[in-house]
């Protein structure tokens, strides 16, 4: 299936392309440059997010199993409206947190903890899939790195949400749209 691009030429000949109703400034006047290099930066952006994206979705299945969503959006699986896990795209590390908003956040020092914590239902049959087979949940049962002691943390940084921002655009490529441009040096890319 082919990709669509949407590209906007305002009257001084400048490109940008749109992001939804956004327009994002592109370096090139030649619209021909973005065409030669489309599948290029698709590519580019496509092996590494497919590969991201098959950890989010294990452990989005893992939350399914449970009960909770399960739904991806940038960085980010839903375990409800308030409970959420933070799949790191730097060193794939998942992290649990409560959020009220972006501003306000817990971070929990383990899945489980923030299930029990926050989702009491969902722990419960966390621990019942647990006691029936402990293989089904691998990812969100995972406590290695984590001390008995530490306790939620307060965490009020919002430099997650600029990682998952990007991850989101980047998304779009699953239904076939490239939405942001990323310049790519063809002699980086592996074969």
């Amino acid at each position: 299936m082919a990709t669509i691009v949407s590209f906007y030429k305002a009257k001084n000949k400048s490109l940008s392309i749109l992001n939804g109703g956004a327009l994002k400034h592109l370096d090139h006047k030649d619209i021909q440059y973005y065409y030669d290099n489309l599948t290029l930066v698709i590519k580019a952006l496509k092996d590494p997010l497919d590969k991201y994206t098959s950890i989010q979705e294990i452990v989005a299945d893992e939350i399914k199993k449970i009960g909770g969503s399960g739904k991806i959006h940038g960085c980010i699986v839903d375990i409800d409206y308030y409970n959420h896990i933070y799949v790191n795209p730097n060193d794939l590390k998942i992290t649990g947190y409560y959020a009220e908003n972006i501003i306000n956040k817990t971070i929990y020092p383990s899945i489980p903890m923030l299930l029990e914590d926050k989702c009491p239902e969902l722990y419960t049959r966390y621990i019942k899939l647990l006691k029936d087979n402990k293989k089904d949940l691998p990812s969100i049962s995972s406590t290695e790195k984590m001390a008995l002691d530490v306790l939620p943390q307060i965490f009020r940084d919002t430099e997650m949400y600029k990682a998952s921002r990007e991850i989101k655009k980047m998304q779009k490529l699953h239904s076939n749209i490239l939405s942001t441009w990323y310049e790519v040096n063809p002699n980086n890319l592996l074969s």
